[in-house]
């Protein structure tokens, strides 16, 4: 067996779950531990230039943390990632000036599109005396593009290591064994492969690409990375260890334990989310914000990745609302919505139209005589499906326009009223809420007096709970900080806070 390079990438790539914050100690386990493993490489972390959100001590790698380094008698090569996608030539000195005899490779990360730029990246990192690194994003989605894989090995000789990433975590080991047969003829760049773990084949992927010619594999302590991790370090330890490479168990163990009482805290690792998202090659940040969020069930993430994969192909009708309404009352899943149901079939008589942004209440509201509409996110249109045969002739569904960030459930039932927005233009975030939706639905039905009821609050018992408050809350505030309406009141008590909470019965 050739040798086979070995860069752990733990502090880069599992700092996607905890915003690069290590704690110092598991710092210091963690260098102790490695100098005794057979590691080559460990890539510490980004360096980048300031974000607007805060991130961690490892987002931006201060140079004091190569010297630390060092000093704890840390021997091998050193490596830090860069992001194509906030890089330039120019910026380069400001990044890597200081670090020059203090770390050894800087790695890109590049989508495949922008393979041009990233070389032209790639470049002058190697002028100012760095080895140099190409992390090529997507294996799964271009596996199959021979025109493209030809191009690639004219990147021989300009990179010292051109990495293949696995970054949905969906590739299988022919796609794998096919792409690094056709570059191991490569003379002067070493050929790498990155594995995450979403359909749980990082580690046969990785054995693959050796067999296939590959000479460095990234792995991670505990799997932990982006989504639902790598390859584990130990795991691959472990097999090194079989092919005659002598491993410190006590040491790997020390360092898995360390990382273990993190995967308390962050529980980093597949599940049937990220694996529905590996078959069909789909995001990992999407499955991250959406379980993190909380706001879907498991089975309503699955849906909607099954149908965001199937929804290039369906087309939906534009909203064109039929006629304007003065009033609209949005009806979100608070008891309020339907405790005071008596009152709002009153309230609704004159010029009204009701605008549900959860269908938990909707079925209560089903016989009341005026234009409803369903905002449908995830899963709620199965929701829908479940609660009614069909819906009403003045009932229709709204669902967010074209490009959806998360895919939609669309009930066969009711396929011939469902409509798509043709923009959200009064916000700049938060364009998935249901909220959102059902404020843009009012505006293009040229709504004057905004209502709302069932919108009672959280009482904020967990993390998502106070995410979801706050979303709803700088929603609110934007709206009553504008002039989009005449008139904005809450007719029924909230946690809330607006401008204006009114009393449905003042109305009656």
């Amino acid at each position: 067996m050739k040798k086979i390079e070995v860069l752990d990438c733990t502090f880069r790539d599992g700092g996607y779950y905890n915003n690069w914050d290590f704690p110092s100690s598991t710092f210091d386990i963690y260098i102790e531990s490695i100098i005794k493993l057979p590691i080559d490489i460990i890539e510490i972390g980004y360096r980048s230039l300031p974000q607007v959100e805060y991130q961690g001590e490892f987002f931006y790698t201060p140079d004091y943390i190569f010297d630390n380094i060092k000093l704890k008698g840390y021997k091998g090569e050193i490596a830090i990632m860069l992001d194509e996608k906030s890089s330039s030539v120019d910026i380069l000195p400001n990044l890597l000036n200081s670090i020059q005899g203090k770390v050894d490779i800087v790695r890109i990360a590049s989508a495949p599109d922008k393979l041009n730029k990233a070389l032209d990246l790639c470049r002058a990192i190697k002028q100012l005396g760095f080895k140099v690194g190409l992390n090529l994003m997507y294996v799964s989605k271009w596996s199959d593009d021979e025109i493209f894989i030809n191009q690639l090995k004219n990147v021989d000789g300009q990179v010292d290591y051109l990495y293949l990433v696995d970054s949905y975590g969906g590739a299988v080991p022919s796609q794998i064994a096919k792409v690094f047969r056709a570059l191991s003829l490569m003379g002067q760049t070493k050929i790498g492969f990155h594995g995450h773990n979403n359909i749980e084949l990082a580690f046969i992927n990785t054995l693959t690409a050796i067999e296939n010619g590959c000479d460095i594999v990234d792995a991670t302590i505990a799997g932990m990375g982006r989504g639902a991790g790598n390859l584990k370090t130990e795991l691959f330890l472990a097999y090194l260890d079989q092919q005659g490479i002598n491993v410190d168990f006590d040491s790997l163990s020390q360092l898995v334990e360390e990382f273990m009482n993190l995967h308390k805290q962050f529980g980093w690792g597949t599940n049937l989310p990220y694996m529905v998202s590996g078959f069909n090659s789909l995001p990992q940040k999407d499955v991250m914000d959406w379980v993190g969020l909380n706001r879907y069930s498991i089975d309503s993430i699955v849906r909607a990745l099954q149908n965001k994969k199937k929804e290039e192909n369906i087309l939906i009708a534009p909203f064109i609302p039929l006629l304007n309404h003065k009033r609209a009352l949005i009806v979100g899943g608070g008891s309020s919505a339907t405790k005071n149901i008596s009152a709002v079939s009153e309230f609704v008589k004159d010029k009204s139209c009701i605008i549900h942004s959860s269908t938990r209440n909707a079925i209560q509201y089903n016989n009341i005589d005026v234009d409803q509409f369903y905002c449908l996110v995830g899963n709620e249109g199965s929701k829908l499906e479940h609660r009614f045969k069909g819906l009403q002739p003045k009932h229709q569904c709204i669902i967010a326009p074209s490009p959806r960030k998360m895919g939609v459930y669309l009930p066969r039932s009711v396929s011939s009223l469902v409509y798509e927005l043709k923009e959200i233009n009064f916000i700049e975030r938060f364009k998935d809420s249901p909220l959102c939706i059902a404020i843009q639905t009012a505006i293009d039905l040229g709504v004057s007096e905004l209502y709302f009821i069932g919108f009672d609050g959280y009482n904020n018992d967990s993390i998502i709970e106070h995410e979801l408050f706050n979303e709803n809350q700088q929603i609110l505030d934007l709206i009553y900080g504008s002039k989009l309406f005449d008139k904005i009141e809450f007719l029924s008590h909230t946690k809330y806070k607006i401008a204006n909470n009114g009393s449905i019965y003042s109305y009656l």
